[in-house]
């Protein structure tokens, strides 16, 4: 995301960094959660049928959900696998 953004040059983009910034999408992400609640997904059928290699170790994935409704909706996300398994790095726009 950092990389992504070009606000930042990338040689200035370390462990340090990354840390601070993960920590404050977190809070943030946890703080909406706290305001709207989850999303209600009942019904709702995920399936992940495109992978591509996108960096070292990062596979960007397209996500299709299909509604009860009959409406679907499309999403690219990257991906990364840990020692505790996947893990979503952040949607790409």
């Amino acid at each position: 995301m950092l990389d992504q953004m070009n606000k930042v040059p990338a040689e200035q983009i370390d462990d340090e960094l990354v840390a601070k910034t993960a920590e404050v999408l977190e809070l943030a992400y946890r703080e909406q959660f706290e305001q709207e609640g989850f999303p209600n997904v009942d019904g709702v059928e995920s399936t992940f049928p495109k992978t591509e290699p996108y960096a070292k170790g990062i596979v960007l994935v397209t996500e299709v959900c299909r509604h009860p409704d009959g409406g679907t909706s499309t999403q690219r996300i990257l991906v990364a696998e840990t020692s505790e398994g996947w893990r979503v790095v952040n949607v790409v726009q």
